[in-house]
């Protein structure tokens, strides 16, 4: 079995970006556990635990979504947090720019797997990066405060391809490992 999802990683260059934005939530505030720099992504579908024969299945979902779109530009702006900034367990960055092409996307690929006989997400797509997670009770206002305090930089690049990533646990941190990666080529 291996756990898995489908992302978009953004570039070196916009996660240094957001590295030193999260570095600064993380001055300000201690009590949310901040994404790791190697772990900003945005999901597009996650799998859970897969067997590994279902794996050639993911790809073959995956193909095929990247074969129906082009490249596009997108960029992270505003922030917010699920299920409310009043009472957040995750902190995230909203998508501005390329929501509705990221949105079709995550929709192609959905039906995709689903046609492969993976079944149904468990949450309906909604586009963000995550840049943290609560792990504990925090103030309503806590989070809204630290927001506007600290709004997230503006940041863009081209979606160029979807990665299908495993997910594993070592020396107690999350880490992230690429396994396919898929460009997105549509003519």
């Amino acid at each position: 079995m291996t756990r898995a999802f489908f992302a978009v990683f953004p570039p070196s260059q916009v996660r240094d970006i957001l590295v030193g934005y999260v570095d600064s939530l993380r001055r300000e505030y201690r009590a949310i556990s901040w994404v790791k720099p190697g772990n900003m992504h945005l999901t597009l579908r996650f799998l859970g635990a897969v067997e590994d024969v279902q794996l050639e299945s993911c790809a073959r979902a995956a193909e095929a979504a990247s074969l129906a779109h082009r490249p596009f530009e997108l960029s992270l702006a505003g922030s917010g947090a699920f299920p409310s900034l009043h009472h957040p367990r995750v902190a995230w960055i909203g998508v501005e720019v390329g929501r509705g092409n990221l949105v079709g996307l995550a929709a192609d690929l959905e039906q995709s797997l689903v046609h492969e006989g993976l079944g149904k997400a468990e949450n309906p797509f909604t586009a963000h990066l995550t840049v943290g997670r609560v792990k504990g009770p925090i103030a309503p206002e806590a989070l809204p405060a630290l927001f506007k305090k600290l709004p997230p930089p503006p940041c863009s690049f081209t979606v160029e391809r979807v990665e299908l990533v495993r997910s594993f646990q070592r020396a107690r941190e999350t880490q992230y490992s690429v396994m396919r990666s898929f460009a997105l080529r549509a003519p």
